[in-house]
């Protein structure tokens, strides 16, 4: 088609007088390219600009991303936004570049968008991407409420489709082209029919003009309707909404034709109409918000959402509210359930007789039950470590503890059996604590948890019972006047070892001694004299025998000695030489003291009472035999 035009110029230049060639001539070289030129430079911008709000779409929605993720602790998905951030931002500071180019080849631009441009431009590198690079290396850090919102209002800071005075300057520059065309037309009008061929030159100029004025407005038409997030255009006078993209369509269940006829208070009925003026009067003057609000959608639903709030002045002499709404219902539910579950900890925590501690590095939370009982103060127990509050006397405990610790802060998850633990209060009072401990997951970072109870009381009242068992033991096993076991003990102990001599077929001797003529010492000497005797003896034959030996006075006079893991020869030794022993000896009321020793060894299979009977028989065979001996039988 333009080499067919080319040829009529060329025909028609041709026919007409040489002054309307060079006319025409003038036309061609100082208009139509010149304008052509300017289209191309305007589509450049056009698609630069196009490109750059969707480079910095997705830098928003990656940087909220990495912030609900980080929030999350979604560590998948974290990845996934944060791989997207890091390749956005590059790609959007070129596009800054490229654009900043092609505004300076618009004269008509260089006093209006560029300086806007440069100024987002260095907004973006010298405050936006150093918060996005932070954010990047340090997400929990910066996906923090109080950091958070400062992330997205630099990054609409940096966005260039928010320039109040954009809209305006390219409508001053479509009324200059016009103003232009009409000029053209005049000239070609009074150059009569003879420039025909000019004028329709000029037609198809004015034809391409305004085809590529309709790509552009389909370019930003489909830039607003195919949005994912929904966005709706409002009145600023009426509220009144004038537009709305499909994604609103689909997210609040209306058609475009009920949106049009429809005001802002329908889809937020919980403000009143003054309310919502106030708020329209503030972000006029701010130039834009995030408001964060609730909307009642068709079906009746109502949605937790974040209003990103921008205004758009003098488009066809009128102000507009572009609102971009992000639902947080689920966000918004997760926010109140954590609130909800941590009011249900501490009201639990703080009213429980248990004491509770966390800790980190050191403690972050104790709750009352916990500081009566150690005597400190909450302040002062946050300067502790875990092991700062038990007995710092025991390097064992304190070592065992500290280790404990250690694991569980490295995300290490086990449980320790309870277990109990001396400790001090604040004023030196020792307590006896029964302790239970896990590894938990409080605030985002891993933990310790410790419960415990004061069991001072039970431990002593233990030691008491255990110190009356003893006693009582004591008093039922041992013989009052002698000390050494008595005969229920002797008995026990004898029914035990011979369960074990049969069971595992080894040695078992028994040996049974009284003292000769002693019935002659309590009647001469009577029967204290008698009963010191006794102890006498008893202490002298202990001295006689093995630590695995025991001896048990089995009644008046007579006396036991059970000698486990010994055959008859040894057990035979060893009475002979207990005997002699107490035939040597001086005591104390007599010169002279003699005993009689029967002597016997287990047969396997034999039933207790019968080898008591024997050894009975061996003794009496020894008594006699002309007594101070020994009879084995």
């Amino acid at each position: 088609m333009l080499k067919s035009l080319k040829s009529r110029v060329f025909i028609a230049g041709l026919l007409i007088p040489s002054l309307y060639a060079a006319l025409a001539f003038g036309v061609y070289r100082f208009f139509l390219l010149t304008m052509t030129s300017q289209m191309k430079t305007e589509a450049v911008l056009e698609l630069r600009a196009i490109t750059l709000s969707h480079d910095l779409l997705e830098v928003i929605n990656a940087t909220k991303s990495t912030i609900l993720y980080t929030k999350n602790n979604d560590k998948t998905k974290l990845k996934i936004s944060l791989s997207k951030l890091k390749k956005s931002i590059p790609r959007l500071s070129k596009d800054f570049i490229k654009i900043e180019a092609s505004l300076k080849k618009e004269p008509d631009l260089t006093k209006t968008i560029l300086p806007y441009m440069k100024g987002a431009k260095r907004h973006w590198n010298y405050y936006t991407v150093p918060i996005l690079l932070v954010l990047i290396k340090h997400p929990r850090l910066v996906a923090s409420r109080i950091f958070s919102e400062g992330v997205l209002k630099n990054l609409y800071k940096s966005a260039p489709f928010y320039a109040p005075g954009g809209v305006k300057t390219i409508e001053n520059h479509i009324k200059k082209e016009s103003l232009l065309g009409k000029n053209t037309n005049i000239i070609f009008i009074l150059g009569s029919f003879i420039i025909f061929g000019i004028t329709l030159i000029f037609i198809i100029i004015i034809a391409i003009k305004n085809e590529v004025i309709k790509e552009s407005e389909a370019k930003y038409f489909q830039i607003f309707k195919s949005n994912s997030a929904p966005i709706i255009m409002l009145d600023v006078d009426t509220g009144d909404i004038k537009d709305a993209n499909y994604s609103a369509v689909n997210f609040y269940g209306y058609s475009e034709p009920e949106f049009k006829g429809m005001n802002i208070t329908k889809l937020n009925p919980f403000v009143s109409k003054r309310e919502l003026k106030d708020f329209w009067d503030k972000l006029r003057n701010a130039g834009g918000n995030i408001i964060p609000t609730r909307h009642r959608l068709k079906n009746g639903e109502v949605k937790d959402v974040d209003i990103y709030a921008t205004v758009l002045e003098d488009i066809g002499e009128k102000t507009y509210y572009i609102d971009i709404i992000h639902d947080v219902t689920e966000k918004k539910m997760f926010e109140n359930k954590v609130k909800e579950d941590e009011e249900l900890f501490r009201s639990i925590a703080e009213n429980m007789i248990n004491g509770i501690i966390i800790y980190r590095e050191k403690i972050v939370y104790a709750n009352k039950a916990a500081q009566n009982i150690m005597g400190y103060t909450e302040e002062e127990m946050f300067g502790f470590h875990i092991w700062d509050i038990y007995n710092p006397n025991e390097n064992e405990e304190k070592y065992m503890i500290e280790k404990n610790a250690e694991r569980r802060l490295k995300g290490e998850e086990f449980e320790t059996k309870s277990f109990e633990l001396k400790a001090f209060t604040k004023d030196g009072k020792e307590l006896w604590l029964l302790i239970y401990a896990t590894t938990i997951f409080y605030k985002g970072e891993r933990g310790g948890l410790v419960t415990f109870i004061d069991v001072t009381d039970k431990i002593r009242l233990e030691k008491e019972i255990e110190q009356e068992r003893q006693l009582y033991k004591n008093i039922s096993e041992k013989d009052a006047l002698t000390g050494i076991f008595n005969r229920r003990k002797f008995d026990s102990s004898l029914k035990e070892m011979v369960k074990l001599a049969f069971r595992y077929k080894r040695p078992l001797s028994l040996a049974m001694f009284d003292i000769d003529h002693f019935k002659e010492v309590n009647d001469n000497l009577g029967h204290k004299a008698g009963d010191e005797v006794l102890g006498e003896l008893t202490e002298l034959v202990e001295t006689s025998l093995r630590d695995t030996d025991i001896l048990a006075r089995y009644g008046g006079e007579e006396f036991m000695i059970i000698m486990p893991e010994t055959d008859i020869g040894d057990a035979d030794n060893i009475a002979e030489r207990i005997r002699k022993t107490v035939e040597s000896h001086i005591f104390k009321n007599i010169p002279v003291v003699t005993i009689s020793f029967g002597v016997s060894l287990y047969s396997d299979g034999e039933d207790m009472d019968s080898f008591v009977k024997r050894v009975d028989g061996a003794m009496y065979k020894a008594k006699q035999g002309g007594r101070n001996r020994v009879e084995v039988l």
